[in-house]
């Protein structure tokens, strides 16, 4: 009987872990832009710096499944004020998602923000992208 418990304890252990230790891709993708081409915009996944990215580039992250608010910037190594281009995402497990850096020009006062895109989108630009495996 004690090496039942003790069996049943450990599934229940390492049941537990392989749960915690999910992940889940995510891409983020900023193709080549005029605005803010010669700054590494930042990327925070809430309060947290994710990457830092240059123009024509994707990097891939591994992270949590979770509710996240992803924000940028044109620069800087802590988030803003301005929330105008957050996106807020549920992150499932298994699943991978691609955010493109999407700026918005207005007068005097332009903005980047992040749309979540499709495979197909990424894979139709990706031959004009180089990979940042170091984007801090």
């Amino acid at each position: 009987m004690k090496k039942l418990t003790v069996f049943i304890a450990l599934i229940f252990v390492s049941a537990t872990g392989i749960a915690q230790s999910a992940k889940t891709t995510i891409y983020l993708i900023r193709e080549g832009m005029h605005e803010g081409s010669a700054v590494a915009c930042s990327i925070f996944k809430d309060e947290e710096l994710l990457c830092r990215l240059n123009n024509k580039r994707y990097s891939v992250h591994d992270i949590t499944p979770g509710r996240y608010t992803f924000h940028t910037q044109w620069s800087g190594k802590k988030p803003g004020n301005d929330k105008r281009g957050d996106i807020v995402l549920t992150i499932e497990e298994g699943k991978t998602y691609y955010l493109k850096f999407n700026p918005v020009a207005k007068a005097f006062n332009g903005y980047v923000g992040l749309i979540e895109v499709t495979e197909n989108t990424f894979q139709s630009v990706l031959a004009n992208l180089k990979p940042d495996e170091e984007c801090l």
